[in-house]
């Protein structure tokens, strides 16, 4: 095995010797004359040609005319003093007068009967281009570019290998360009396809093939053929360094592939990315790279060993597998000014070079590596041909010509190429979405996207409805932060950040926008009652809770076994209501934190009440893992939906106002009115920052698979519910009749499991006092209606229906409201429903009473009993939250109750109160069916069994 290294392995003098001979050899065959004092490879092509020349007044040759600059044809021309800089710096090389008679004559030669495949970023894209004008005589400009096969579904098939769905380290995604192709004249074909992530290029999954697997097992590439590839730049960037790990494993598995078809396919040659002179601002991360200057890596505040590195890395794994390759890196590094200048002269792109100037010296470097692999021309060389062993050579040649010949009409007849295979509704959408702008660095944006789910349930449903146009309703879940209008931020919350980006990125979308948050409240409350009031035909749900109620430990399995906690169970069941009810619907998790402070513990040994803290600043973060976001990530594994985080993306910097600042260019102060309430500027944070960003790269996957042509999106299976296989419900009005339709989806939760999916029956707040007005109930005396949102007259929260917080409220012991309920409902409504997973029967019923509950004041404690027509245990309910969270201020009282249509409850003002106060608010009454005997694993029952 060999590994060719164009800067240390091969013979500069005895390589441009051969060089020489073959092109004056090419020149004196060739049907195309040139000047021949000229300089064809860096720019002459164009004013050189003397005869055979292709015409120099359409668009395909007024691109490659280096005399104007800015080249409106063609992005990246150099100007005349670039091209000279670069010429300056390569003239020491030992090469330099054979690269300086390189001609299009001789490399045309090498590449007829062949392809030359071009695949990499937009780096080799700039190759490509160059290249196109180098052969600009060579190739048909009234065919213009071509598919690389006239079959439209392979079409498809390679750009689907090729395209990417993996973020760059900088967390930005590509808009893949369509695979092209230019034909030779005379036989042969340049293509250039289109893929920056290494993870694409050699994949075996026989699901989703890589793209040089594709190209080899379907027919399009031949075993005479070349390929020329690049991958690196989308795995590092200078001001935020290298993702060594998928870069090395990229390399391993392309010389993988390589041993294992080379007997096959031996023409592969891989290129090290050339130098990046992007610089950074000192000690800022990449949001402050600086995007408008190129500058001497001296003075770029970047590792210089970080370009180096990803080229030792790239030598030293593919050397393992004898995979030809080229490294120009050191050419480059003092090429500074040999980028792209901006059409207004100001240096923007200083990663890309312009031309001509290094995307020739590459092609040189290509040409050498095909002559050092003993590539040579299929047709034969006339000119000193004497020999016979020479003759036979010729003859042999000249038949495998013939038959690459013979069979490339067919194969390569030329299928126009559009600028996009997409269709224009889906290619559209693609491009406002991607232009709609985040609020935030994309590196600090991605860290709080957990990923997305391959199978996220519903988003291609989404993305169609985006690109058509429809109307389109999304339904928001959550607490205080969710339900926004609060102090710091009264003119709205993420929520309304978040629609405003969304009507940006789809500006011709009708957005109803429906928010269920409540402050101070977790998901118990949404899972009994408030799915009710989401539309069955909803289009995407986002779901917030991840604060209240999780406060202290209670919803984390890092310090207990607290997955079959109340709070992670009822967090299971809003999602699984919300996908029975709105079955149609995509989802998203969105989990806030508390940035707050905490006093440190006194020492575990030797504390005394009072002593001294550990340290002298003893303030400490909240704890990283106390919050809902560990359970509920993982509910959004099992259940597919995507998940976002604002402490993944923010903790490490909450705490250290220069970093955060650095990053976001606000304060902590400036960001967040507590630990927990974001401002108007937190709030914009979230919703047009990292809600955004996860709807942005979600939505961006979608409508790329859209456009290759799969009308319905294309993502397989994992849409874990449906509705009565109509793909619409048809239940009755508080509650959908959806079934699973994957048959084993159980529920994670143990104590999930007990209400399995069952659909309760509640009214609360102003669905509780309709209830009340509308069917007969005894007047209530001594207990008066009261909208706890109220204040003084003024309304303290926002306007929205949820916000209302309307409850019957007494404050004298012996006050006693007496209800009559339907405890049936409930069970029946169930009994409609098939069972498509094991689980136990719902044969019992819960009554509950939500009720205010908070950590401090004048509230009192009631007693709920039966007293007529059914049967329940009575319990006590406090007013005051026994351990003093104060995070949530809906509670429920539940007891086990017997099915009557006319059950009569009392709830009773009791005469012994924990504050002082006898003062009790019922906001509203659910009936629950469940089981009272799960069934549970060992597992669950030892877990269960831990938690009493």
């Amino acid at each position: 095995m060999r590994t060719i290294l164009v800067f240390v392995s091969i013979s500069v003098l005895a390589a441009a010797h051969a060089c020489c001979a073959q092109q004056e050899a090419a020149a004196a065959q060739c049907s195309v004359k040139y000047a021949t004092d000229s300089q064809l490879l860096f720019g002459d092509v164009f004013e050189a040609c003397k005869s055979g020349c292709q015409p120099r007044s359409d668009d395909w040759s007024q691109g490659c005319n280096p005399a104007v600059v800015p080249n409106p044809l063609r992005y990246g021309t150099c100007r005349p003093s670039q091209t000279q800089l670069v010429l300056r710096h390569l003239s020491g090389q030992g090469d330099f007068a054979a690269m300086s008679r390189f001609s299009p004559c001789t490399l045309h030669q090498h590449l007829r009967g062949r392809t030359l495949w071009l695949v990499g970023d937009s780096l080799m894209k700039n190759y490509y281009l160059a290249l196109r004008c180098f052969l600009l005589d060579f190739w048909d400009h009234a065919k213009g570019e071509c598919a690389p096969t006239p079959d439209p579904a392979l079409h498809r098939a390679i750009y689907q290998a090729a395209d990417t769905n993996i973020s760059s380290v900088l967390g930005s995604n590509v808009i893949t360009d369509v695979p092209r192709c230019l034909h030779l004249v005379g036989g042969g074909r340049v293509c250039w396809v289109h893929c920056v992530r290494g993870e694409e290029f050699a994949g075996t999954d026989p699901q989703a093939p890589g793209l040089l697997p594709l190209l080899q097992s379907s027919g399009v590439a031949k075993g005479r053929d070349v390929f020329f590839v690049n991958f690196g730049r989308w795995h590092y960037f200078n001001c935020l360094g290298l993702q060594e790990d998928t870069y090395r494993k990229s390399l391993h598995q392309l010389g993988e592939f390589y041993q294992a078809t080379r007997s096959s396919f031996p023409n592969l040659i891989f290129k090290v990315s050339s130098h990046d002179h992007t610089a950074c601002q000192p000690g800022q991360q990449a949001a402050r790279a600086i995007k408008d200057k190129c500058v001497p890596v001296s003075e770029g505040a970047y590792p210089l060993t970080l370009g180096r590195t990803v080229a030792s890395i790239g030598e030293q794994v593919l050397s393992r597998y004898g995979v030809p390759l080229i490294n120009t890196y050191n050419a480059t590094v003092a090429l500074h000014l040999g980028h792209i200048f901006h059409p207004l002269g100001e240096v923007q792109d200083c990663l890309h070079y312009c031309s001509p100037g290094i995307p020739e010296y590459d092609m040189w470097g290509m040409f050498k590596a095909m002559q050092a692999l003993s590539i040579k021309p299929l047709e034969p060389q006339t000119a000193g041909v004497t020999a016979a062993a020479d003759a036979a050579a010729a003859t042999a040649a000249a038949d495998e010509a013939a038959a690459a010949a013979a069979a490339e009409p067919a194969a390569q007849a030329c299928v126009p190429v559009t600028d996009t295979i997409p269709p224009p509704e889906a290619q559209q959408a693609l491009n406002t979405l991607l232009q709609a702008p985040l609020l935030g660095p994309n590196w600090l944006l991605s860290r709080g996207f957990a990923g997305a789910p391959a199978n996220a349930r519903n988003w291609d449903r989404l993305a169609q409805a985006l690109a058509g146009k429809s109307n389109v309703t999304v339904v928001t879940f959550g607490g205080s932060v969710t339900q926004g209008h609060l102090r710091e931020s009264r003119n709205g919350s993420w929520v309304e950040e978040m629609q405003a980006w969304l009507g940006e990125a789809f500006p011709g979308v009708t957005l109803n926008v429906i928010n269920l948050g409540r402050g101070s409240t977790t998901a118990l409350p949404a899972a009994m009652c408030w799915y009710d009031y989401l539309p069955p035909t909803a289009d995407l749900v986002i779901v917030e809770y991840s604060a209240n109620g999780c406060l202290r430990l209670q919803c984390t399995s890092i310090a207990s076994q607290r997955v079959a906690d109340y709070e992670v169970a009822d967090y299971e069941v809003l999602l699984r209501r919300v996908m029975r009810r709105a079955p149609n619907a995509a989802l998203l998790s969105f989990g806030i934190f508390s940035f707050g402070s905490t006093a440190a513990a006194p020492k575990a040994s030797g504390a005394t009440p009072g002593a001294a803290r550990d340290a002298p600043n003893s303030d400490l973060p909240v704890p990283f893992y106390n919050s809902g976001l560990a359970m509920h990530a993982l509910l959004a594994e099992v259940y597919s939906i995507p998940f976002v985080s604002a402490r993944n993306a923010l903790y490490s910097l909450m705490w250290d106002d220069a970093a955060l600042a650095a990053a976001t260019g606000f304060t902590k102060r400036q960001l967040m009115q507590d630990e927990i309430h974001p401002t108007a500027l937190g709030q914009a944070l979230y919703g047009r920052g990292l809600v955004a960003y996860a709807m942005q790269r979600m939505l961006a996957r979608e409508l790329k698979v859209m456009g290759n042509g799969d009308a319905a999106g294309g993502l397989p299976g994992g849409m874990p519910y449906d509705c009565d296989g109509a793909g619409a419900p048809a239940g009755p009005a508080g509650g959908a009749s959806g079934v699973l339709v994957d048959a084993v989806i159980r529920p994670v939760s143990p104590l999930a499991a007990q209400e399995a999916d069952g659909d309760p029956w509640c009214v609360e707040s102003l669905a509780f006092q309709h209830w009340h007005n509308t069917t007969s109930q005894p007047k209530p005396r001594q207990w008066t209606w009261q909208d706890a949102a109220v204040q003084d007259g003024t309304r303290r929260y926002c306007d929205h229906y949820n916000c209302y917080r309307m409850g019957l409220t007494a404050n004298r012991p012996g006050s006693a409201l007496t209800l009559t309920v339907d405890t049936s409902s409930a069970v029946q409504r169930v009994a409609q429903q098939p069972k498509l997973y094991p689980a136990a029967a719902l044969n019992k019923v819960q009554l509950a009473v939500l009720y205010t509950q908070v950590p401090r004041g004048k509230l009192g404690i009631t007693r709920l009993s039966c007293v007529a027509n059914c049967v329940c245990g009575e319990i006590e309910m406090d007013g005051i939250a026994a351990d003093g969270d104060g995070s949530a201020a809906l509670a429920a009282g539940r007891t086990e109750v017997t099915s009557h249509p006319q059950c009569v409850i009392r709830i009773e003002v009791l005469d012994k109160t924990s504050s002082g106060g006898h003062v009790f608010i019922v906001q509203g009454i659910a009936v629950i069916p469940y089981t009272s005997t799960p069934l549970l694993t060992p597992v669950e029952r030892l877990l269960l069994n831990t938690q009493t």
